[in-house]
């Protein structure tokens, strides 16, 4: 092989010695004798590609993860067929978040080699992590194809159609996961953990809860219990999540994310004081934990008193941490000094939780694309107009169970559905992702129609998904605050579905975002903010005039902060429901809540957040398109 800097051929000969000694001590774990030994190599030959190898492999031993990229980066660069190498470096990029360099590498890997189911398999897993979920089944059933007995590939294809929103489909994947598995004498919880996920999503309670019972009576160490009861609270399963928390912290107990787990479950829960110790044992076990410090600074608001916790804070951004935690770090003294009235400090730091966060979502390939996002929102309103709904076949049902909640995030949805769920006739379903997923599943606007089948089918599966949510109320709501772009095909399958839209000061609205560890591919960048609140208007005027106004209600938050009971009277009137005192103390409201304003809605009505943009006036750059005209 010819270096870059000589055109003499370095062999494997010349070094060989030096280099077996740096192998046979790598192998022993002495990691500091073999990094030294191959330095020597490399001192001698800076490019020589088996030296280069070996010492990336001694950096990913060792824990230096970007000096193990930087190596295995440098041979693949020098020996364009060291595909063994590029596997390695792409598996780091997926693992690290840099999902579309990863992505790259493995479609030159496959290209090489078209028939090995472990590199289909990795570049399944990049086309999952960036939502390409055609591209990752394509992946995964190829590799199924060249092995049908593995395992770990068939669980990756359940949990790309679950996340597809297919989880009928999942359960078949997770079941043949299962049964290859037991073949080789091998039952991982993991797998039984999944099924029982796919369950519950297909409302299979209990089933479900057969599954979660059983993975919880074979899972012997912390990581499974954790990723249990971190399933546990994504079903909503709060008490059944805190038991098998409080197991993993047992069998563990310096282990720090377990106690960061069991914070956010008893946070949702609403014990916040135990909810912040539970996350300050997690930061103390573990400083570099900035879930944890997140988790306590979004428990309680923070005084004066607390300034030993802020300094412990501030140092923790000194140190070296994954981009994740060190975004984490920030947007938790984003808050804490928002919280003592330092803006200026606080907006610095929501700057660079922001810039992590948008890096974040560069590598994994998630940019918001906006020209798509605007031809996806002028298609939906030119599909959906007043003439089409009148003249689409009469389909819906006469039920009038649901109550959407809908607006743009952060703008007082989870209040709302706090204060409506305290009336003893409404239960409150939390965030359903049903109709994000029926309406990728349905295809509608190339149909054209939607027919009695279809609609049938749709209205089947949510009433039951209400109904098992909460029996026997005579109203349940549904607060996917996202749900907005397909109202039309709600009110199609059901033309009695109450609608409230909550609305808030935009500019609140969006400061609130960005200020908040939201994921949504628009959340870090203040101009993509922007623009998908402006894309949101569009589809709430376009609503506003095509909904029937016994469907559509809005509530502005400023209003129902400054004048809480007639705005709830009317959302209760709306609801067609009798007056309940209960609804003017939702605060009392026990159900678990997990969106990030769960401390605020479990405080008596204040309002504090409104107008909170003007303590961030000289900050708000883009977000000035946004203030009234004056």
């Amino acid at each position: 092989m010819q270096t870059s800097n000589s055109p003499t051929k370095i062999t494997l000969a010349a070094f060989e010695s030096e280099l077996q000694q740096a192998d046979l001590a790598y192998k022993n774990g002495d990691l500091q004798h073999a990094e030294s030994l191959c330095e020597s190599i490399l001192a001698k030959a800076p490019n020589f590609p088996p030296a280069l190898h070996l010492a990336g492999r001694i950096a990913r031993k060792g824990g230096d993860i970007e000096r193990a990229i930087e190596l295995f980066s440098r041979v693949v660069s020098l020996d364009l067929n060291a595909n063994s190498v590029r596997i390695e470096l792409g598996t780091l990029l997926r693992r690290t978040g840099r999902i579309a360099e990863a992505a790259t590498l493995f479609e030159l890997t496959v290209k090489a080699r078209p028939n090995d189911p472990k590199v289909l398999n990795e570049l399944g897993l990049c086309y999952s992590a960036n939502r390409n979920f055609e591209g990752a089944e394509s992946c995964f059933r190829r590799a199924l194809a060249i092995q049908p007995d593995f395992a770990g590939c068939e669980g990756n294809l359940g949990k790309v159609l679950e996340r597809a929103g297919r989880p009928q489909e999942a359960i078949v994947s997770y079941q043949h996961a299962i049964e290859g598995a037991n073949r080789k004498d091998l039952n991982p919880p993991s797998l039984h953990i999944r099924l029982g996920r796919a369950l519950h999503a297909s409302d299979r309670r209990e089933e479900a809860d057969e599954r979660f019972g059983y993975a919880a009576d074979i899972a012997e160490d912390t990581s499974t219990l954790e990723t249990l009861a971190n399933t546990l609270a994504d079903a909503g399963e709060w008490v059944k999540a805190e038991t098998v928390a409080k197991r993993a912290i047992a069998l563990d107990p310096k282990a720090a994310s377990p106690k960061h787990l069991l914070g956010r479950i008893l946070k949702q829960l609403g014990r916040f004081d135990e909810a912040f110790a539970a996350c300050i044992e997690a930061a103390d076990l573990d400083p570099t934990s900035g879930a944890a410090y997140l988790g306590a600074a979004s428990a309680r608001k923070f005084s004066e008193a607390d300034e030993d916790l802020l300094h412990e804070m501030t140092k923790a951004t000194e140190l070296k941490l994954p981009l994740s935690q060190r975004r984490n770090i920030h947007f938790a003294l984003g808050k804490v000094h928002n919280d003592l009235k330092n803006y200026e400090l606080a907006i610095q730091h929501f700057d660079s939780a922001n810039a992590i966060g948008f890096e974040e979502l560069r590598l994994a390939g998630r940019l918001m694309d906006r020209e798509r996002s605007a031809a996806d929102t002028d298609r939906i309103i030119a599909t959906f107009t007043r003439e089409f709904l009148d003249r689409h076949p009469k389909v819906g049902s006469s039920d009038e169970v649901p109550v959407l909640i809908v607006g743009m995030i952060r703008s007082g949805t989870t209040l709302t559905e706090q204060i409506l769920s305290s009336h003893p006739e409404i239960g409150g379903g939390g965030e359903l992702r049903f109709w994000m997923r029926t309406w990728k599943s349905l295809n509608l606007l190339s149909r054209g129609m939607l027919d009695r089948a279809a609609a049938a089918k749709i209205y089947d599966e949510y009433s039951w998904t209400l109904r098992d949510l909460a029996p026997g109320m005579a109203r349940v709501t549904d607060k996917m605050p996202l749900n907005y772009p397909m109202l039309g095909l709600v009110h199609l399958v059901f033309p009695r579905a109450r609608i409230i839209h909550c609305r808030r000061h935009p500019v609140d609205t969006c400061l609130s975002i960005y200020a908040s560890p939201v994921s949504p591919e628009f959340a870090h960048d203040r101009s993509a903010i922007v623009f998908y609140y402006q894309q949101y208007l569009k589809f709430m005027e376009h609503w506003r005039h095509v909904l029937p106004k016994g469907n559509f209600f809005e509530v502005d938050y400023e209003e129902l902060v400054a004048n809480r009971e007639p705005v709830t009277r009317a959302m209760i009137e709306f609801c067609g429901l009798e007056w309940n005192d209960a609804c003017l103390a939702h605060e009392k409201n026990k159900r678990a809540v997990s969106t990030p304003s769960v401390w605020q809605v479990r405080q008596p009505m204040y309002s504090s957040s409104a107008g909170r943009w003007r303590n961030y006036e000289p900050w708000l750059r883009e977000f000035r398109e946004l203030l009234p005209a004056q």
